[in-house]
């Protein structure tokens, strides 16, 4: 039982779900504000990551 609810908080099964961890100058990013235009991210999938510049409008 313990097993199964320490899984159900891993962020690797938050990937699984179809979520993504963005991370700014290895801080996560967890609100639009933590962002500016021209920040370079790093945005974890389930599968890896990409690297992507901010563009806000």
């Amino acid at each position: 039982m313990l097993i199964s609810k320490l899984n159900a908080l891993s962020p690797l099964q938050t990937l699984e779900r179809g979520y993504a961890l963005v991370k700014k100058e290895n801080q996560y990013v967890s609100s639009i504000d933590d962002l500016n235009n021209e920040d370079n991210v790093s945005i974890y999938l389930k599968d890896g990551y990409v690297k992507a510049t901010i563009h806000k409008e």
